[in-house]
C-alpha cells in the first residue's frame, strides 16, 4: 500500500538477482482528490513507467504492462506519487526471474 502525499516514495524493494518487471497491479484504496493522482514506476531514480488514477472510486483497478522491463541486481524498484496528497492505492508488481541472471547463494 502506498503512502498519501505529493512526490511520496512508495513500495520501494530492492531485488538480489535480475528480474524482469511485467506489470504493476493498482488498486485504489483512497480517492484521490485531483486529476493528478498517480505515481511514476521508478528504478532507482528513473522512470520506467507511470499511471494516473485521477479520482476513481475505491475499489478501481488498473494495470500498466511493463513489458518485462529488465531489472538490475541490487536495483531499487518504487513508485513515486504525482500531485494529489489524498490518494492511496494497493500496488502489486509483478515480476518474473530473469533466467539467465546469477543466482546469488
Amino acid at each position: 500500500t502506498t503512502v498519501a502525499g505529493a512526490t511520496t516514495t512508495s513500495a520501494k524493494m530492492r531485488t538480489f538477482q535480475a528480474l524482469k518487471l511485467k506489470a504493476v497491479h493498482f488498486t485504489v484504496v483512497t480517492s484521490g482528490t485531483a486529476a493528478g493522482h498517480g505515481y511514476t514506476i521508478q528504478e532507482g531514480t528513473t522512470s520506467i513507467g507511470g499511471v494516473v488514477m485521477g479520482t476513481n472510486t475505491s475499489g478501481y483497478s488498473t494495470s500498466v504492462d511493463m513489458s518485462h522491463e529488465a531489472i538490475a541486481a541490487g536495483a531499487a524498484v518504487s513508485l513515486l506519487s504525482l500531485a494529489d496528497v489524498v490518494g492511496v492505492v494497493d500496488a502489486v508488481l509483478e515480476f518474473e526471474t530473469d533466467k539467465a541472471a546469477v543466482v546469488t547463494k
